[in-house]
């Protein structure tokens, strides 16, 4: 096991081929090649710790006992990046935060990156364990856990569109810092231990994808969501009146008095990721232009079948 010292030796450390053990989901292949050399693969290792507290004022040292914490995870994944991936300027560590994203969207959101490593996990045992050296990642506990109706199981149906789309949003992430900001925010948003503070991080995120301004935002991003995800009729107009509630329920959470409930924070989550969804299918994040087409001419910016 190795420390790692500075920034530098950080980059250094994972310049080379990356890996990232991730949980939450259950593979049923042995491999799977993501294009441009990218490998999703079945793994097994478990992941544990515990904090220790000691009552010596200077030093760790007996008498010790563990506090009721820690956690305790099995990787079931390991996601492969090669050395030399164009990663878009990216960090190895970013892209596969991005990637992830993908399959927290089109798969399930129980995923997490567990841990990550320069050297492979699925080969430790082979190589000695004595000489692997990893970082944890997402170890804490999920605040708000989210959940597929189609269980954990990964079978390579279900990846296809993973497979087709990721490089769209790496790509978007690229350009549109905004997207990323949204990506991030399905990430990130179900470890935020406050949920107020979660559903203003998400209607944040809807607001830098769709208004991009500072006039009043409540009707406006309400309209111009709904009119992008739905073409008119009936699930447009029920979509605009929910997200009305839900900008209701975000302004007092974000004046000190939460009023909201589980299945608002859940229809939060839900919006944010069928918009990220159409945008990678489109591979475009739309203009101001075509969201005030959407709008004023009746259809929706896609085609496709909301899922």
């Amino acid at each position: 096991m190795k420390w790692l010292k500075s920034k530098d030796e950080f980059d250094a450390f994972f310049s080379g081929d990356f890996y990232a053990g991730l949980s939450g989901a259950i593979l049923d292949f042995d491999e799977l090649e993501l294009g441009n050399g990218v490998i999703l693969r079945k793994i097994s290792a478990h992941v544990t710790s515990t904090t220790l507290i000691s009552f010596n004022a200077t030093t760790l040292k007996a008498p010790v006992t563990a506090l009721q914490d820690g956690f305790d995870h099995v990787i079931t994944a390991e996601l492969y990046i090669p050395e030399n991936f164009d990663c878009r300027g990216f960090h190895k560590i970013t892209l596969v935060r991005l990637i992830a994203g993908v399959l927290r969207l089109w798969t399930t959101p129980s995923i997490r990156i567990l841990a990550i490593s320069n050297s492979p996990f699925s080969k430790a045992l082979e190589n000695g364990v004595q000489n692997f050296t990893g970082l944890p990642l997402e170890t804490e506990r999920r605040a708000f856990a989210l959940a597929s109706d189609e269980g954990e199981n990964l079978t390579k149906l279900r990846m296809e569109e993973v497979v087709k789309l990721w490089k769209n949003a790496v790509d978007l992430a690229k350009v549109h810092p905004e997207f990323k900001l949204g990506l991030e925010t399905i990430n990130g948003g179900q470890f935020i231990r406050d949920p107020a503070l979660t559903l203003i991080s998400i209607c944040g995120a809807l607001e830098a994808l769709y208004v991009r301004g500072n006039a009043e935002l409540r009707f406006r991003t309400a309209l111009l969501i709904s009119s992008y995800l739905y073409p008119s009729g009936q699930k447009r107009k029920e979509l605009y009146a929910k997200i009305l509630k839900l900008y209701d329920q975000r302004s007092a959470a974000a004046h000190g008095n939460p009023k909201h409930d589980a299945d608002a924070l859940l229809d939060s989550f839900e919006i944010l990721r069928m918009s990220l969804m159409q945008m990678i299918r489109e591979n475009r994040v739309p203009s101001k232009e075509q969201l005030i087409d959407n709008l004023l001419l009746g259809s929706s910016a896609s085609s496709e079948d909301k899922k």
